[in-house]
């Protein structure tokens, strides 16, 4: 059992003489997506609705579209709950660990 947050106790130097490896893939979600069979049909509507939900701060949906101008509703659908969900978890103890004075950190 972890007495903190993972991302909590590398920022505090707990973890300083630990090595970190963090990453994910890419394109995640898409398997959940798949295994529900809605893969590629989420419209306008959901797109934004998760843009609102998971994009970064006040502007999310705002800065999803202009990153990804070409990308079709269900594309932004996609993105935004992928990165919701796996890279910025795997970002957040790794900003922790490079904050501490830690041991080398290695994300992809």
């Amino acid at each position: 059992m972890l007495p903190t947050t993972p991302w909590q106790a590398p920022a505090t130097g707990t973890a300083r003489d630990v090595e970190l490896i963090a990453g994910h893939n890419r394109d995640e979600y898409r398997l959940f997506l798949a295994l529900g069979g809605q893969l590629g049909q989420a419209g306008e509507e959901e797109a934004a609705a998760a843009l609102r939900a998971f994009g970064p701060g006040p502007d999310g949906e705002r800065s999803y579209r202009a990153a990804f101008p070409e990308a079709s509703p269900a594309e932004l659908h996609e993105r935004v709950q992928s990165d919701w969900l796996f890279p910025m978890p795997s970002l957040r103890p790794a900003e922790a660990q490079v904050a501490g004075a830690a041991a080398p950190t290695c994300t992809s």
